[in-house]
């Protein structure tokens, strides 16, 4: 029984030395990460759920797989910021499925009549009023121009978000020589230029690392179609920086 209990505390005692020892990497990810104006979240806030997400990662890291702690735990400790940030902004699974429909409304309407289709001959094709679709695309308008905020943003650390992981030199890839020596300025003109659901989905890929099938969860549509609409909105930013 000691024995089990001096155990027990060594083992209490090596995941608060841990826990302990990588408080400052919470606080580097928290400070790094831009929050809306509009929510009621602050950087506290997010510190602290950073912590939970650095507990969470001690207790789940497995020193056999030969994986740096740090690396691990930053996973961790962004995932559940992020997590928390999801649950406060406008993308609801609820308003991202609206918007999803409004844009395979205007997509399948321009493919019908070959031009930019009014808001009235969206509604009635959607079989709503007018008021509910300027309340949906007032959602979108909001979505957009908070990742839009998000993409452009440049944290403490000068680690920019959307625009680094697009021209990571680590990553060789079409997309990524073609933007790695663009000005980041005109990387942001071209971003704002894209569509609210193109951004959206720019944004999951590059800065929230969700994966394709993720991203198609959320947005109620196909992977196929996920990877379409970030092929097309690639090639458009290539038309844009040239």
């Amino acid at each position: 029984m000691i024995l089990l209990k001096n155990n027990y505390e060594l083992k209490n005692n090596k995941r608060e030395e841990m826990i302990i020892e990588h408080l400052p990497l919470v606080h580097k990810i928290s400070k790094g990460i831009k929050l809306n104006s509009n929510m009621s979240l602050t950087k506290e806030d997010l510190y602290s759920v950073g912590v939970i997400g650095l507990m969470e990662a001690v207790d789940k890291y497995d020193e056999d797989k030969n994986v740096v702690f740090a690396a691990f735990a930053s996973l961790r400790i962004k995932g559940a910021m992020i997590d928390e940030i999801r649950k406060q902004s406008n993308l609801s699974r609820g308003k991202v499925k609206k918007l999803n429909e409004y844009n395979n409304a205007v997509d399948d309407l321009r493919n019908k009549i070959l031009r930019e289709p009014e808001d009235k001959e969206v509604a009635k094709f959607l079989g709503i009023d007018l008021e509910e679709l300027f309340k949906i695309k007032d959602s979108a308008q909001n979505i957009a121009n908070y990742y839009l905020e998000q993409n452009s943003a440049i944290d403490e650390d000068n680690e920019s978000c959307l625009k680094d992981l697009l021209i990571d030199k680590n990553i060789k890839s079409p997309e990524d020589e073609l933007l790695k020596n663009e000005n980041s300025k005109l990387l942001i003109k071209a971003l704002d230029k894209l569509n609210e659901r193109e951004r959206i989905i720019l944004n999951l890929i590059y800065t929230e690392e969700l994966s394709l099938k993720e991203i198609a969860y959320i947005m109620e549509v196909s992977i196929s179609r996920i990877s379409q609409i970030h092929g097309k909105a690639l090639k458009k930013l290539e038309q844009y920086l040239r």
